[in-house]
């Protein structure tokens, strides 16, 4: 009697242990949020820009150049999509902000005040290119079209552009939460040169006298991203 006792008592110990190891195994794990990059999103962005305003001058005499730095701050937003393939990322982007981004020389008060350029607001429309070493991180390459608008002055108002170029540049991005994400980007703004209308001074036509601009910049910022 004792040895059937404690036959049984070993039997159910063995099947309790074998229905926890089977209640074990079939018990949902917690699965880890899995991040994906493909589809639709929006986001701010601020920084610092920095660069070179080229004021050129030609005249029967000769052509001189005038190159000012430039430097100040800029804020605004992006869109954009992204498709993920695997440990790709390919996307497009477009952005807009308001700049304080100007170059200044003091001319003095007998050449009429400063000469110089601000850049108003810029924005770009690019593609992109990026890996990513694990799902929340990716490193990217960007490049495409810019806009922008700046007034140049050189001792008396020149006059306000829009203008068209080109950019180029990199950056990195991070998955914060399922659907929020830090960057950080370097862009070089290529915006073109332009020529001013010299009327306004009583220059005749095809006297040779023209005056032009150029404007590039370096732009580091920072921005935030909500993906839909």
């Amino acid at each position: 009697m004792k040895k059937i006792l404690m036959a049984s008592v070993a039997l159910l110990t063995m099947v309790g242990s074998s229905s926890a190891a089977d209640l074990y195994a079939k018990a949902p794990a917690h699965a880890a949020p899995v991040f994906n990059w493909t589809g639709f999103y929006v986001g701010v962005n601020a920084g610092y820009g920095g660069g070179e305003s080229a004021i050129i001058s030609e005249s029967p005499l000769g052509s001189g150049v005038v190159a000012l730095k430039s430097n100040g701050f800029l804020g605004g937003g992006q869109f954009g999509y992204n498709w993920q393939a695997g440990q790709f990322l390919y996307g497009l982007e477009a952005d807009i902000q308001g700049t304080d981004v100007k170059s200044s020389l003091g001319l003095g008060a007998v050449a009429g005040g400063d000469a110089g350029t601000t850049v108003h607001y810029f924005g770009t429309v690019r593609g992109r290119i990026g890996f990513l070493p694990w799902e929340r991180f990716v490193v990217y390459a960007t490049g495409g079209l810019a806009y922008g608008q700046t007034t140049t002055t050189s001792g008396v108002p020149l006059g306000t552009n829009t203008k068209l170029g080109w950019t180029a540049g990199g950056g990195f991005e991070y998955m914060i939460a399922q659907n929020w994400s830090l960057k950080t980007e370097y862009l070089y703004v290529d915006l073109g040169k332009d020529a001013f209308n010299l009327d306004q001074f009583g220059l005749p036509p095809g006297a040779g006298f023209s005056i032009s601009e150029k404007t590039d910049m370096h732009v580091v910022r920072a921005g935030v991203n909500y993906h839909f």
